[in-house]
């Protein structure tokens, strides 16, 4: 039972939010084919055309860190007309574009999937309006993460049979270039182990991209009187269009501290992951880890 309540805390002592939940609107995993008109007016002859000379996706992502995978019809030097995954064309103004960026035939699928964070650690990227998703770890870690608007994010969960949670994140607007910061609540509610019972307060701040990205996390622990506080850091590296490695950690006083690496392969929209959890409270233990996330709804156009 000990080693179990080990576990628990584990789970518990920041929540173990949402994992991998961050993907942008509008990428797709096939190629889209053309139809008769589209809103914008380009008709079926000129989209052929152009489909057929285009081997390559691009990647746009906007000042406000929106990110659409298409393939560009054309391109002046205020506008960009491309072909979305709906295969309607769309006008997009250059001053609102922060960068464009090819994407080979195949890769795609990369930037289809929620894949910002590590295994526990939350960041300041969040699920879009409208996304909902399912994630499992240890067999017996459950949780659905919904995204109330593209800034508000909200998880529930249970790791059985010991405890639920409900965590509350708000994500603030991007203020700088590879630059997010983020804040919110979270609550565990013992099921069998009053031990688990506790309210967690807490800020991040995120520095670099959604593929590749370090995350600094503060906050309080407050649990039968005691407030604890707790720091932790997360980084995720991209080795491909496929997967990426992770390796976070966090400390909490009078709790202890865990460490968590491994590595994450994406599948079409979902997930897969393989990872080791170390952790030092109650005498060292270290857990392998196999999860997965799998999409339930995609982010409202």
């Amino acid at each position: 039972m000990k080693k179990l309540l080990c576990i628990a805390h584990l789970v518990c002592l920041f929540f173990l939010s949402e994992l991998i939940p961050a993907h942008a609107q509008g990428y797709w995993d096939e190629t889209p084919q053309p139809r008769s008109k589209s809103r914008s007016g380009v008709s079926s002859q000129k989209t052929n055309k152009t489909l057929n000379n285009q081997t390559t996706y691009s990647l746009i992502t906007f000042k406000n860190d929106a990110r659409l995978a298409v393939r560009i019809l054309n391109e002046t030097d205020s506008t960009v007309i491309a072909l979305k995954a709906d295969n309607d064309t769309i006008v997009y103004q250059k001053q609102n574009i922060a960068r464009i960026e090819p994407v080979k035939q195949g890769e795609q699928t990369a930037y289809h999937i929620p894949a910002t964070q590590a295994a526990f650690s939350l960041n300041a990227f969040g699920l879009k309006k409208g996304e909902l998703t399912y994630t499992q770890d240890f067999l017996l870690l459950n949780r659905i993460n919904y995204g109330v608007t593209d800034n508000i994010n909200v998880t529930l969960g249970i790791f059985m049979p010991l405890a639920a949670f409900a965590n509350l994140r708000i994500n603030l607007p991007q203020v700088a270039n590879q630059i997010k910061f983020g804040f919110g609540v979270s609550a565990t509610i013992p099921i069998i182990e009053d031990d688990l019972k506790a309210t967690f307060l807490y800020a991040l701040m995120t520095l670099g991209s959604r593929e590749n990205n370090v995350t600094f996390t503060g906050g309080i622990r407050l649990s039968y009187g005691y407030n604890d506080p707790f720091f932790g850091l997360a980084m995720i590296f991209h080795t491909g269009p496929k997967g990426y490695y992770y390796l976070e950690g966090q400390l909490t006083q009078g709790v202890g501290i865990w460490a968590s690496t491994g590595y994450r392969h994406m599948i079409n929209r979902g997930s897969i992951s393989l990872g080791v959890v170390v952790y030092g409270g109650y005498g060292l233990i270290a857990l392998p880890n196999i999860g997965f996330t799998a999409p339930i709804f995609v982010a409202e156009k």
